[in-house]
């Protein structure tokens, strides 16, 4: 006879199965994906661009239901335990992780954010970038509170990003290229990854009057290989109509 350990466990284990970190991930990676084409095909007329477009964001909602549809058996399992005196209330079934286990980023990455109005309000307030000149961009946080300014250039902050650049193994050379190429880490959006690392805040938003540099050794490589897993930039540069999302990838 089964009793309601025995289902508690299993029921457990069926939850487990299906990884919800992992549907964070690819949720993730489509909401990148997604960023990525907007941006590279912007004006582009071709119907094949839109199909794309909305295949990936179809494929990234069922991907969210799915998550959506995880938590909610997760939470009904508990309950329907507790009343059964196998669980206390607030506890959970084996295999399911507590929230508070949780060492993701403080702000979703699909909670509302500053968007294009918090751009062109800071973008009034900055210098008109001149070639040959320093990147200026303007620094909020989740809630749109403006914390401070970052000119481009060498400085501390930048020699702490170019260390940390140096220790990782997300931004590698290939086998043509001489050792020890990495990105710029004198450039505004690249020092802010390092701050907010050091900081440990899991979202910051960043408003540049230059284009942001791309490639292999771009500052979105960069950004990516300075923040933690878990952790948010949004750029906004000159001209667009939506940031550049970047999320960390190094090792907390």
């Amino acid at each position: 006879m089964t009793s309601v350990g025995d289902l508690g466990a299993a029921l457990g284990q069926a939850l487990a199965a299906l990884n919800g970190e992992a549907l964070l991930h690819a949720s993730n990676a489509l909401d990148d994906a997604i960023s990525l084409v907007l941006y590279s095909t912007e004006g582009a007329t071709d119907p094949a661009v839109a199909e794309a477009v909305t295949a990936l964001q179809r494929a990234q909602e069922l991907i969210r239901s799915a998550a959506v549809a995880r938590t909610a058996a997760g939470e009904n399992v508990a309950v329907y335990l507790a009343g059964v005196g196998w669980l206390r209330h607030g506890d959970r079934p084996p295999s399911l992780p507590h929230p508070s286990t949780y060492s993701g980023p403080t702000t979703s990455p699909d909670a509302p954010t500053p968007g294009a109005e918090w751009d062109q309000q800071q973008r009034r307030n900055l210098p008109k970038f001149q070639p040959g000149g320093k990147t200026t961009g303007a620094v909020g946080d989740a809630t749109g509170n403006v914390l401070h300014r970052t000119v481009s250039g060498r400085d501390e902050l930048s020699a702490r990003a170019e260390l940390t650049l140096s220790n990782t193994d997300l931004v590698l050379p290939l086998p043509n290229e001489r050792q020890g190429h990495r990105p710029n880490p004198e450039h505004v959006e690249v020092k802010e990854a390092q701050r907010q690392a050091d900081d440990k805040a899991s979202y910051r938003v960043v408003s540049v009057n230059n284009a942001v540099c791309r490639g292999r050794y771009g500052c979105g490589a960069a950004i990516a290989a300075i923040l933690p897993e878990g952790y948010t930039m949004d750029v906004w540069e000159p001209g667009a109509t939506r940031p550049i999302r970047i999320r960390g990838r190094a090792k907390p």
